[in-house]
């Protein structure tokens, strides 16, 4: 994490929008079916469900989704409540995916500080999940970025790839 880096950071902390957009999801226990097996909402949702059939748990209806890149990645603003357990789920397009590239997860409270982070990895490379018990009521800064492997040199970076992010809480 270089200076760039941190500054983008300060820059989307100040901007802290609220980007979510409604998903038209019904029938929760069976979303990841309502999305084709390539596209990112399908991706998210498939790693969320060990946890959609637990009844204490609450997925939000409504999701982000836009596009990432590896030069510039994207942040929501979201509350949280002091005590609940917070997971969320960032899925990409399986076949807009540059190869070799890492999905990254950031979780920043008020004061700027990095709470929370996760990756992609292993048996889940279009997809991540982090979880997060929040310790105090406030609004939170979620970071998605996408970070290419070196060697990938045929990546445009200015190209958005699709993604999304979902969350609930117990």
């Amino acid at each position: 994490m270089g200076t760039p880096f941190l500054l983008r950071i300060l820059a989307l902390r100040l901007a802290f929008p609220v980007l979510l957009v409604s998903s038209g999801v019904t029938g929760i226990g069976s979303a990841a079916e309502a999305f084709t097996e390539d596209s990112p909402e399908h991706q998210a949702l498939l790693l969320a469900s060990p946890f959609l059939e637990r009844p204490a748990f609450t997925l939000r209806e409504d999701y982000w989704q836009g596009g990432l890149s590896p030069e510039l990645g994207h942040a929501v603003k979201l509350q949280f409540f002091k005590g609940n357990v917070y997971r969320l789920f960032m899925g990409i397009h399986t076949k807009k995916k540059p190869i070799g590239a890492t999905l990254h997860l950031h979780i920043f409270n008020e004061k700027g500080d990095e709470v929370a982070h996760a990756t992609s990895a292993g048996t889940q490379p279009f997809s991540a999940m982090l979880e997060y018990k929040s310790r105090k009521t406030g609004a939170y800064l979620i970071l998605m970025r996408l970070e290419t492997a070196p060697e990938d040199s045929k990546t445009d970076p200015k190209t958005g790839f699709p993604c999304v992010l979902f969350y609930g809480w117990e």
